[in-house]
């Protein structure tokens, strides 16, 4: 699933690009980090880059990223959540999970992040969520 992105300032291009140095740095230049969540990037060829990206949205939530935020003008919209579910990155979900991500917010289909695993057939993840305190009404 190819996301398209509008960039709209150089943090969104480097949170986008998942260049943690540059996100550090505009970060410490008083960059706003609230609404970075929609440009974290999901994919990832290698397991090097798996703990970068991890890093990076420690770094965002630290910062004050709205881990919960939708935005509604994007083609797909959807919660981080809901697309680390669909990416299969169970290391995203637990690291959400921790920073009091909302495992109910309602995305783009009117679904949430347990019925994207269900949609896909990630019972792995979706047991995870439920244990997590997802709702299954």
């Amino acid at each position: 699933m190819l996301r398209k992105a509008i960039i709209t300032s150089r943090l969104h291009a480097a949170v986008f690009d998942g260049n943690l140095n540059l996100v550090k740095q505009l970060l410490g230049d008083g960059g706003d980090a609230t609404a970075m969540v929609p440009a974290f990037p999901l994919e990832a060829n290698s397991s090097d880059v798996r703990i970068e990206q991890r890093k990076l949205l420690s770094v965002l939530i630290k910062a004050g990223a709205d881990i919960d935020y939708v935005d509604w003008n994007a083609e797909e919209p959807s919660t981080l959540l809901y697309r680390a579910t669909t990416f299969k990155r169970h290391d995203l979900i637990e690291i959400l999970h921790q920073a009091g991500a909302d495992l109910d917010k309602i995305c783009w289909r009117g679904q949430t992040a347990l019925h994207g695993a269900m949609a896909i057939g990630r019972w792995d993840i979706a047991r995870m969520l439920v244990r997590m305190g997802a709702d299954i009404d």
